[in-house]
């Protein structure tokens, strides 16, 4: 029998998550062959980070006094590898690319690919707590088609933000500075070592997100602040929103009292459901700020280098 081409529209229609599981599977499976397979989906069970490569985004640009247009965005893995040689001056194997991506990707990350933006964060703190924030000060993250996806670590951002932006899709970075508690002069050993390392990745990824530094001090934990297209916390989340309320110590308590833990994530999720509920005069006033730089972020143009761009 000769290879087909198979076209579906949205497969996912009618399925339970864990036949959509099973059914894109199948269907990457017989696309390996010599068989063709098409769909268009509004599921992310049915795209994958790992499989960035296989997507075309298709978007409807409406312009005032233009007709419609639909325009297709892709990135290739070959583009991929050619930015992350330049960018780090190392070959890497796509297999090891790709499985780097599925290592640090879960379904969570494919939401990314249907919104209109994405905010990249580094944990669960931020996820659970700032849509709460946000809902408070009029941006209501899911009529606005905003994505929160995280990182689950500050050297993952990078990854994310290249694919998705490259993608055309608009990505606001948020991340922790991990500034030492202890003055940094006293630091020795491990705790030494392990300033330097968070300084080297803060310089790069300052560098990476179009930051030009003039820093060459031993030690970078930058100042909180908020900018166009990224916001860093000095210390962390919880240093720069939660310890500074006046409630902050109970509310912690209560917390602890209410799930058992002391579990980061639950406990800003717990003070961020209570100071909005409760307490709406104490949201700390740079969420007005942070909301004003994510409702302006816009899709600025490829972060790939140049020299990559020019050799694909």
């Amino acid at each position: 029998m000769s290879s087909v081409i198979l076209a579906i529209e949205e497969p996912e229609i009618y399925l339970h998550p864990p036949v959509k599981r099973y059914t894109y599977k199948m269907l990457r499976e017989l696309s390996l062959e010599e068989d063709q397979i098409l769909y268009t989906t509004h599921d992310d069970y049915f795209v994958s980070v790992e499989h960035f490569d296989e997507i075309r985004l298709f978007r409807k640009i409406i312009k005032h006094g233009e007709k419609p247009r639909s325009d297709v965005y892709e990135f290739s893995l070959e583009t991929l590898i050619e930015d992350s040689k330049h960018r780090y001056g190392k070959d890497i194997q796509p297999d090891s690319l790709r499985h780097r991506f599925g290592h640090i990707c879960d379904e969570s990350k494919n939401e990314g690919f249907f919104a209109n933006k994405v905010i990249l964060v580094e944990g669960d703190s931020e996820k659970y707590a700032l849509p709460m924030y946000f809902d408070q000060r009029g941006l209501s993250l899911d009529s606005e088609r905003i994505c929160i996806i995280t990182a689950e670590s500050v050297d993952c951002i990078n990854y994310l933000y290249i694919m998705f932006n490259e993608f055309h899709i608009p990505s606001y970075v948020i991340f922790d500075g991990d500034k030492p508690s202890v003055d940094l002069n006293a630091l020795s050993g491990k705790a030494k070592d392990n300033a330097k390392k968070k300084s080297k990745r803060n310089r790069d990824l300052f560098t990476f997100l179009g930051q030009h530094l003039n820093n060459d001090t031993e030690y970078f934990f930058p100042p909180t602040q908020i900018n166009e297209s990224f916001s860093v916390w000095e210390k962390d989340f919880e240093e720069a929103f939660h310890i500074p309320l006046k409630q902050y110590d109970d509310l912690k308590e209560a917390a602890r009292a209410t799930y058992g833990t002391d579990s980061k994530p639950l406990t800003a999720r717990y003070i961020a459901s209570e100071i909005c509920a409760n307490y709406p005069e104490e949201i700390p006033k740079i969420i007005d700020e942070l909301v004003s730089k994510i409702k302006t972020c816009k899709w600025s143009g490829t972060c790939l280098m140049q020299k990559a761009k020019d050799d694909i």
